[in-house]
């Protein structure tokens, strides 16, 4: 446990994952890497398929053991984490027998949260991202834009202290993302710091979102930097500066840098 950062939400030290394949051959998905994560940042994986992004959420929430290396999550080992974790997947995930409303209810409802107390925070938190009307829909009459906002105030109402996303917007069309996008930005700012490590292989939505982006790459990181502050809170390109295009291309070359070992 002396090992274990406790000032840090993610720590990780020479941390690699190796997977046995089905003919028995094993992939080395991730390379003796280091990342810590300060409590209150927001930090993007970006990478291409492969690249070990999920392996590393996987790791987190204790569902992937390291071949080698240490793993500290909120000053403790993954297991020990997991009731002060949220999680948002690739898609929603919804239960198609509760509504938007029930949806909610559930993640507080795994967390012991008083049957009183469980409508009126997940009105709360669903009148926040604009689906006040929608509580009492079935998933089937939600859009897809509207049952990934019900993902985000499900993993959000239990108030957790690291918030881990998988591509949580990669199923959304383009307007419909940013829609999302702003909306989860205001409930980032609805409460106190909470930290996000955030996946997407959208390198604009990286910038655009996160406070510092994080490169991988055959399992390695290849670049690591923090995100200039932006303007405007609409999630869009129009918020980035000449400095953040620079950061982009740089970010784009550490992406690629594998193609040309």
């Amino acid at each position: 446990m002396n090992s274990i950062d406790a000032q840090s939400a993610v720590s990780l030290s020479g941390l690699s994952v190796t997977f046995t394949q089905s003919d028995g051959t094993e992939h080395r998905v991730l390379r003796d890497l280091d990342l810590d994560v300060p409590r209150g940042q927001f930090i993007a994986l970006v990478g291409r398929s492969g690249g070990g992004k999920t392996t590393i959420l996987n790791v987190l929430t204790g569902l992937v053991a390291p071949t080698s290396g240490r793993v500290g999550v909120l000053g403790v080992r993954p297991e020990e984490a997991r009731s002060r974790i949220g999680f948002v997947p690739a898609r929603d995930a919804l239960l198609p027998w509760r509504t938007a409303l029930r949806n909610v209810e559930y993640s507080l409802e795994l967390r012991g949260v008083p049957r009183a107390q469980r409508s009126t925070i997940a009105r709360h938190y669903l009148s926040l991202v604009g689906l006040k009307d929608a509580a009492d829909r079935w998933p089937w009459q939600l859009s897809q834009g509207m049952r990934q906002r019900v993902a985000l105030v499900r993993a959000w109402a239990v108030e957790p202290e690291l918030l881990l996303m998988d591509e949580p917007f990669a199923a959304l069309d383009a307007d419909t993302r940013q829609s999302v996008r702003a909306r989860f930005r205001a409930l980032l700012q609805s409460g106190p710091p909470r930290t996000v490590v955030f996946v997407t292989h959208d390198l604009d939505e990286a910038v655009l979102m996160a406070d510092r982006v994080t490169v991988l790459s055959g399992g390695r990181i290849t670049a690591d930097t923090l995100v200039p502050p932006r303007d405007g809170q609409e999630a869009t390109s129009d918020e980035l500066t000449g400095v953040h295009l620079a950061l982009l291309r740089k970010l784009r070359e550490a992406l690629h840098e594998d193609e040309r070992v």
